[in-house]
């Protein structure tokens, strides 16, 4: 750089600061105050609560799938990650298995988007995940017997596996397919698509 260049030193002047120490000062105040901005506008200050399940209030409303619009929305996305911070915390504290939006109030309203959080990653680190569907193994088809609880009601449910997941990845947004071969995971899996959809009754 031209600024940083040596220049002849007259000994009889005071020494002066140069104009690349200038500079740099300059540039390091405007990215100081660029990231405290950033920080400021696009952190979620929206409180967000934590709903226990309960079979019986949860049924009664369904949740919507994601869209490109809300993805492409860097302060949708900030929000998100809040409430996966929350839910993570939840897990930690109480024994859950799965959450899902069903379990999230939201500047005092429920949250809508099709949204499942397992407590604990399942494999190929699935974790936090939107618009979850499932497309059956045409090929071979196994049966597991699936003993599910949801608030205050537990019951049997036969399940099919092996199945391709299919759904959007909620730390990165971006489309992703996995193929689910163990029983148990299935289980979990169909079970929280079932109660965002709002048919496990």
């Amino acid at each position: 750089m031209k600024c940083c260049q040596s220049r002849p030193t007259n000994l009889y002047r005071e020494p002066s600061r140069s104009a690349c120490s200038s500079h740099k000062l300059m540039y390091l105040l405007i990215s100081t105050a660029t990231a405290f901005c950033l920080f400021f506008f696009l952190r979620d200050t929206t409180p967000v609560l934590f709903v226990k399940p309960s079979a019986a209030e949860d049924m009664k409303f369904e949740s919507d799938t994601v869209g490109s619009t809300q993805l492409s929305d860097v302060y949708w996305r900030v929000s998100i990650r809040h409430i996966t911070k929350l839910l993570s915390e939840v897990c930690d504290q109480e024994k859950y298995t799965v959450l899902t939006n069903k379990n999230i109030k939201s500047d005092n309203k429920r949250m809508k988007e099709n949204y499942i959080y397992f407590c604990n990653p399942l494999s190929d680190n699935i974790q936090a995940i939107f618009n979850a569907r499932v497309v059956l193994s045409t090929v071979t088809s196994k049966t597991i017997r699936c003993k599910e609880t949801y608030g205050e009601k537990t019951k049997t449910v036969i399940r099919q596996y092996p199945f391709s997941l299919k759904y959007i990845d909620a730390v990165n947004f971006s489309p992703q397919t996995k193929i689910i071969r163990n029983g148990i995971e299935a289980c979990t899996i169909l079970h929280a698509i079932d109660i965002v959809n709002s048919v496990w009754d």
